[in-house]
């Protein structure tokens, strides 16, 4: 796995600056950021850098995000 991308629509309106999503729900969670992008309608985009990579672009991926307003999310998956 090279690097996953995310990209999420917020309901709210206007959209936040940013979100935080991490791979699990206690203090000892690694973060990452999900920044407003003017350019794509205000979509909220970031990559995983903190956050482990899976090994395999198939199976389970489990993120938190730090809101329940969200009405879409895209994750882009490179593998090669």
């Amino acid at each position: 796995m090279k690097r996953i991308d995310l990209l999420a629509r917020s309901e709210k309106q206007p959209a936040p600056a940013s979100i935080d999503v991490a791979d699990g729900a206690g203090n000892a969670a690694r973060k990452d950021t999900l920044a407003k992008d003017a350019t794509l309608g205000n979509l909220l985009v970031g990559r995983l850098t903190n956050i482990p990579l899976p090994d395999k672009p198939t199976g389970d991926l489990k993120l938190y995000f730090d809101g329940a307003d969200l009405a879409d999310v895209w994750i882009a998956v490179t593998w090669t």
